[in-house]
């Protein structure tokens, strides 16, 4: 059983979040928060909902209905960017990859952008160059699926964890890649 939790952050103070990878990330912006006339930030007025979808024990526990369940009250809620760091290491188009494709085609505004996933030596055609090891929701046609990228020593290159395409459909994955190894924030 799915348990999603839903909490929303301001800009207005800081909430320390432990690391978990089955967090779900949305953004939204709303002019109703009070602004310091002083320090605003680079996002003034940003909030942030987070969904936890992890059950009791750790695993990631997502609700069967991602369109009803998570996306469109989101969307509803004002957030018009979601990112996912989450993900199955199974490579086909499922129905779940349908609808977050639906929702993407039916709310033209909204942007959602997913992990392509750190599988590279468990793909499907994987061997050791991990061709075909994108997983779900990386393989949605209708989103921005975002690979790691090493970061010192050959930016140009795709981290060796980092999950490559093709799609088992043949389609060109990730969209981009962005420093994934040796980042500190």
């Amino acid at each position: 059983m799915s348990c999603i939790e839903q909490r929303r952050l301001s800009c207005s103070f800081y909430e320390t979040l432990s690391y978990v990878p089955q967090l779900f990330l949305l953004f939204s912006a709303t002019d109703s928060l009070p602004i310091s006339s002083t320090i605003s930030g680079i996002a003034p007025g940003a909030q942030l909902t987070v969904f936890d979808m992890g059950d009791s024990n750790g695993d990631l526990s997502p609700p069967s209905d991602y369109y009803h369940s998570l996306l469109l009250p989101s969307y509803a809620s004002g957030a018009k960017i979601s990112t996912h760091a989450w993900g199955f290491n199974d490579y086909f188009y499922s129905e779940d990859a349908i609808a977050i494709d639906t929702f993407a085609y039916d709310y033209p505004d909204a942007l959602i952008v997913v992990s392509a996933g750190n599988d590279a030596n468990e793909g499907s055609g994987a061997s050791y160059t991990g061709d075909q090891s994108i997983g779900r929701p990386g393989v949605c046609k209708n989103v921005i699926t975002v690979g790691a990228a090493e970061n010192h020593l050959k930016p140009s290159t795709v981290a060796y964890f980092s999950s490559r395409g093709p799609t088992l459909d043949q389609r060109i994955k990730p969209d981009l890649v962005a420093p994934g190894e040796g980042v500190t924030t």
